[in-house]
């Protein structure tokens, strides 16, 4: 099923990751055995899942994971994309999925590259994480003393917030 966009020429990234995720998502959910067809054989996968995870590289192996996560729902709340190396596309997207075996929805992230191919793209790359809902604890951030290297570079302001420091460092004085 290698993506082909029903755009003419020269299409956004928006508009390729906007008609990827239509396609990509609504075949998970009513058609999961088609969704490798999204593949090819130099494309991997990862699937995390707190300390579990799972990779598949190739359209067999890609196609058993998918056979395997047994989604009966899927909402995207978000998804975004941004154009990247030699004309793929970066595509960002989050929002729950729904399973037989879990009450309620997990929440997960899921970032694709999608790779230009002669007639549209291909998912390259596919990286799905499953959102933990834990509470955020908020730790000292630890600071590294400066090297006698950085001792060299010219620090011209320091930008300091609580836990944060920000150093403008112009290297010309360093490289010269």
């Amino acid at each position: 099923m290698a993506m082909a966009t029903p755009f003419h020429l020269p299409v956004t990234a928006a508009q390729v990751g906007t008609y990827f995720v239509g396609q990509y998502y609504q075949v998970l959910q009513h058609q999961p055995e088609f969704v490798h067809q999204f593949y090819s054989d130099a494309s991997t996968m990862i699937r995390v899942d707190g300390n579990t995870r799972e990779t598949a590289t190739a359209m067999l192996q890609i196609h058993t994971l998918v056979m395997s996560l047994h989604y009966t729902g899927i909402e995207i709340k978000t998804a975004h994309s941004l154009e990247s190396w030699n004309g793929g596309v970066l595509v960002m997207v989050s929002g729950s999925v729904h399973t037989k075996d879990i009450t309620g929805g997990r929440k997960f992230v899921q970032t694709f590259f999608l790779a230009p191919q002669e007639k549209g793209y291909f998912v390259l790359n596919d990286i799905f994480q499953f959102i933990e809902e834990e509470p955020i604890h908020h730790h000292p951030v630890a600071y590294l003393a400066q090297s006698n290297i950085d001792s060299n570079l010219n620090v011209s302001t320091t930008i300091q917030e609580p836990g944060i420091i920000i150093e403008h460092v112009f290297l010309d004085d360093y490289y010269n």
